[in-house]
């Protein structure tokens, strides 16, 4: 579930939603549920009436618009993300070939940190912000063994991204790169 989706309502008189778990989504439909539970009708969807919490507007349709237009702008920088996500991994089938086995080198980690900052409006950080992380040596992953068997004897090795870097190798000094 979405951790940024508050308590919304999503029951109207005679229909419900079920949360979907992304909030833009999850906010549309309450508005609807919300604008159902404000009137019977839907020819009254345009008369003035307080906003449920989650929602703005003076009147249902109003709350269903802003829900929307609040899920598009959220869309749109998904779809800046995802472009700038393309640009990248083009850069690594170009530079690495496009099966790569090995872990990310460090410098392309810092590549990727940068393009999804800039991508997100955020201020783009120094490299030298970025030190390495010390769980895993700065490899991105551990080795974890684990029992697969009844006889304790029975273990196998597995790579596991590392946790505390999530899988870049470094870490800033306010915590993940």
């Amino acid at each position: 579930m979405d951790k940024h989706t508050p308590d919304l309502r999503m029951d109207a008189y005679y229909y419900g939603f079920g949360l979907t778990g992304i909030h833009a989504v999850d906010l549309i439909l309450s508005a609807v549920a919300c604008a159902g539970k404000a009137f019977h009708h839907t020819d009254c969807w345009f008369d003035e009436s307080t906003p449920y919490d989650g929602h703005s507007g003076s009147t249902p349709v109003e709350w269903i618009q802003n829900a929307g237009n609040a899920a598009a702008e959220q869309f749109a920088k998904i779809n800046a993300i995802n472009a700038e996500l393309l640009d990248v991994l083009m850069l690594v089938e170009e530079r690495f070939g496009a099966h790569c086995a090995d872990p990310l080198p460090l410098d392309l980690c810092e590549l990727i940190v940068a393009a999804l900052a800039k991508a997100r409006g955020d201020a783009v950080r120094d490299p030298d912000d970025f030190v390495e992380c010390q769980a895993c040596y700065g490899k991105g992953f551990n080795d974890v063994e684990r029992q697969v068997a009844e006889r304790k004897s029975d273990v196998q090795t597995f790579l596991e991204t590392c946790d505390a870097c999530e899988g870049t190798g470094k870490v800033s000094a306010g915590g993940v790169a």
